[in-house]
């Protein structure tokens, strides 16, 4: 017999099944769980991966090129965060956790930024600007982290799903244990969310991919997926108005979302490097990924 079904957690937590036959068909329940059976004839993609330990990582820090933080003491004025003194500062909060990898298994490491595609005469996106790949930390050296520059992004919405895309056509070592550390604070477009709250009218791009879909595609390429959410921008104006504050709490969702599992998504609030790659090497086992967004965080 082959089963395949999706069933809904919040955070990591063992699941049991019950498999009865009534009149030669087979039905399934769980204790408190909701489980969406598919039938079998029309799954034609792998969700199931095995996480086994680490004898090689490749990791690719992929950076959101419209990232905002304050200017100055007055939290309303914003500017890029690529580029500014407290660029360099998130150098060294993203060093350590490269360092702790490290100690796992021989390591790569690249590094990239997307933006998005230009609008008009106001914006000069740009996708994804793939570095070389080095050994160790060599990929952040200082110069490569400051060449790395803001960009406008126009909108709201910006090409997260165009930049993850991209991701699958770096050079991943088979054999490799791989990740993408996503650094952001701009949500990417998806099918689910469109013309719906908060983003109405908060994209001026016809877009073609989905950031689900793309995280989901990661997945069945063996791409794990860290979100690192900046909070910046975010605290600076989520009271500025109420339709501002709920577009900045969708992204945080989002990031949520987009996140391998739930305890491999992070804020730039609660980042511990050490910690991250902690969570991220000690997982082994079963790991599955739905192809349609899953449930936003408890508040």
């Amino acid at each position: 017999m082959v089963f395949h079904g999706e069933v809904t957690l919040t955070e990591p937590a063992p699941v049991s099944l019950e498999f009865t036959q009534r009149n030669s068909e087979w039905q399934v329940r769980s204790d408190s769980r909701a489980i969406l059976p598919f039938p079998v004839n029309e799954v034609t993609e792998p969700i199931v991966r095995v996480l086994a330990p680490p004898k090689a990582i490749d990791v690719f820090i992929l950076v959101d090129a419209t990232m905002l933080h304050p200017k100055s003491d007055n939290v309303s004025e914003l500017s890029y965060l690529l580029g500014s003194a407290d660029w360099l500062d998130w150098r060294e909060r993203i060093l350590p956790f490269v360092s702790a990898l490290q100690e796992h298994g021989e390591l790569r490491v690249g590094l990239g930024a997307f933006g998005d595609n230009p609008i008009g005469p106001w914006g000069r996106g740009i996708l994804l600007q793939p570095k070389i790949w080095h050994l160790g930390n060599m990929a952040i050296t200082e110069s490569a982290w400051t060449g790395l520059r803001g960009v406008d992004g126009g909108d709201f919405v910006d090409a997260v799903a165009d930049g993850l895309r991209e991701c699958k056509k770096l050079p991943w070592r088979s054999g490799s244990r791989k990740l993408i550390l996503l650094f952001g604070d701009s949500p990417g477009y998806s099918v689910a969310d469109a013309g719906t709250p908060p983003v109405d009218l908060a994209d001026a791009q016809l877009r073609i991919y989905d950031v689900y879909e793309e995280a989901f595609g990661l997945h069945r390429a063996g791409v794990d997926l860290i979100t690192l959410y900046h909070c910046s921008a975010a605290n600076a104006l989520r009271h500025v108005t109420n339709s501002s504050a709920d577009l900045l709490r969708f992204a945080r969702e989002q990031y949520f979302r987009l996140a391998s599992l739930p305890g491999w998504a992070f804020t730039s609030e609660d980042w511990e490097p050490s910690l991250a790659a902690s969570k991220w090497v000690s997982v082994s086992g079963v790991v599955a990924r739905s192809s349609v967004p899953p449930l936003a965080p408890p508040e």
